[in-house]
């Protein structure tokens, strides 16, 4: 039980994050018109990411079976593909391609940090 609580306060924030970041995005592309992704775009992808982790971690709170676990991690390393491929075509300055191993690493904890906990609910089953 622990475990789907962990889930849904992580995809909790991850949602509301993502959603908030497309807004800023989506209210900003008046005023960025430089950029080289358009972010109308940008902010969509964010907004759809975000409404997606609110639902997953809900259907996982719910019910945590092997679908749903798979789902789960499916949509975190889904997340991570789509937010590498914003940053290789959209990170222009050396400041922000600076921060990729930061980023990285931030990646990699997340990541683990989803499988662990999807794989703890398993442990705990058996």
């Amino acid at each position: 039980m622990i475990s789907q609580w962990l889930l849904l306060i992580l995809y909790g924030i991850m949602g509301i994050a993502n959603v908030i970041r497309g807004l800023d995005a989506w209210m900003l592309r008046t005023v960025l018109t430089e950029t080289s992704l358009p972010l109308p775009v940008v902010g969509m992808v964010y907004i759809i990411l975000g409404l997606l982790f609110l639902v997953v971690g809900g259907l996982y709170f719910r019910k945590s079976d092997r679908r749903t676990r798979r789902l789960v991690r499916g949509l975190a390393l889904g997340y991570q593909v789509i937010v590498w491929m914003i940053h290789l075509l959209g990170d222009r300055g050396a400041y922000m391609r600076r921060l990729w191993g930061r980023n990285l690493v931030l990646s990699l904890i997340f990541l683990a940090f989803v499988f662990l906990i999807t794989q703890m609910r398993v442990r705990l089953r058996r």
